[in-house]
C-alpha cells in the first residue's frame, strides 16, 4: 500500500485513500490522513471518507489525531449521525494524561455545532476550566463561548459562567486573556452582558 505514497504520485483515488485509512499500518494511515488534509485545503470535497477517517481517531499519535479532529469539525454537519459516534473518544481524550490531547479534544468538540455533541461537553468542560494545566484552562475558556453559540440556554443554566469569570483571577496571563476574550464574545450574544469590564471588575 505504501507504493501509492512513495512514488511521488499526487492524485490518489479516493478508494486508495480509503484503503490506506482502513489499514492497520499506522504509517500508511498517517500519510493518507495528511493527503486528505491537503485535498481539503485545496477545496476538494472528501466527505465520502468520513467513516474511514473516523477509524483513525483512536491513536496515540497527536499529529494524526489533530488531522482527524480537524476533518471531523469540517464535515460534522454533513455527517451529524456519525459525528455523534465519536463523542466517547472526545470525552476519553479530555481525561488523557497529556494536556495537549486534553486541550485538543476540548477545542475540537466545542467547534462541532451539533446540539447533542455540545451537551455532552458541558460537564467535562466545567472540569477543564479548573484543570491543573494552564494550557488546558486557556483552551477551555474559549470553548465556553463556542459552546454558548450552539447551546446558549444550556450553558446559561450549567454554571459555566461562574467558572469562566473565576479565570480572570488566574495566575497565568494567557488564561486571563482567553477568559476575557470569551466573555467579550458571550456579551455580544446576550441581551445583557455577562460581565461589564470597568475599574471595579478589573482591579
Amino acid at each position: 500500500m505504501d507504493k501509492f505514497f512513495d512514488n511521488g504520485e499526487e492524485k490518489l483515488g479516493l478508494h486508495q485513500l480509503r484503503d490506506a485509512l482502513d489499514s492497520n499500518d499506522l504509517t500508511a494511515r498517517k500519510k493518507a490522513a495528511k493527503r486528505v488534509g491537503s485535498l481539503m485545503r485545496s477545496g476538494e470535497n472528501v466527505g465520502i471518507l468520513f467513516s474511514s477517517m473516523l477509524r483513525c481517531v483512536k491513536t496515540d499519535d497527536i499529529e494524526l489525531k489533530r488531522l482527524v479532529y480537524h476533518y471531523i469539525v469540517t464535515y460534522s454537519l454533513e455527517e451529524s449521525e456519525q459525528s455523534i459516534m465519536v463523542v466517547n473518544t472526545f470525552l476519553q481524550d479530555m481525561e488523557d494524561y497529556n494536556p495537549l490531547i486534553r486541550a485538543l479534544a476540548i477545542r475540537t468538540m466545542s467547534r462541532i455545532r451539533i446540539e447533542s455533541v455540545a451537551e455532552s461537553m458541558v460537564i467535562p468542560l466545567k472540569k477543564a476550566l479548573k484543570d491543573h494545566d494552564p494550557y488546558v484552562r486557556k483552551t477551555a475558556a474559549l470553548a465556553v463561548s463556542k459552546l454558548f453559540e450552539t447551546i446558549p440556554e444550556t450553558v446559561e443554566n450549567a454554571d459555566l459562567f461562574s467558572s469562566l469569570i473565576s479565570l480572570l483571577r488566574d495566575d497565568n496571563p494567557m488564561v486571563i486573556s482567553n477568559a476575557t476574550a470569551s466573555i467579550f464574545e458571550i456579551n455580544e450574544r446576550r441581551s445583557t452582558p455577562l460581565l461589564i469590564f470597568d475599574q471595579n471588575t478589573i482591579m
